[in-house]
């Protein structure tokens, strides 16, 4: 997966938890009823529900996604499902997602110096 996928994919997530976000499953519909994060009624979403609604294809992907945001946070031990129940708000979450894209931003710039 490219870098810029991989940011582009981030970006996508963190909308949808923007929009609407939950704990304690992956998605949620209106009336808050726990939901697949693919269903077309999913209107909030988990940190792992955004991502894999928006990583489809490949699967790798979504793994991408998972591991960027583990460095981020620094939650290898936890999870980052069990991160995400864990907060109060969504502001952790957005922020988890903001860290991790300005890290991938900076390995690109690094990568695109040392060539």
């Amino acid at each position: 997966m490219t870098t810029n996928q991989l940011v582009s994919d981030l970006r996508a997530a963190r909308r949808l938890v923007k929009r609407g976000w939950t704990r304690n499953a992956w998605a949620r519909s209106r009336d808050g009823r726990a939901v697949h994060q693919f269903s077309r009624v999913a209107v909030r979403f988990s940190l792992s529900g955004a991502i894999y609604r928006v990583t489809t294809y490949p699967p790798s992907s979504g793994q991408d996604c998972y591991s960027v945001l583990i460095k981020a946070i620094g939650c290898r031990s936890e999870g980052l499902a069990n991160w995400n129940d864990r907060q109060k708000s969504k502001r952790p979450v957005l922020a988890a997602f903001d860290r991790a894209i300005v890290m991938q931003g900076t390995t690109e710039n690094e990568r695109r110096r040392s060539t």
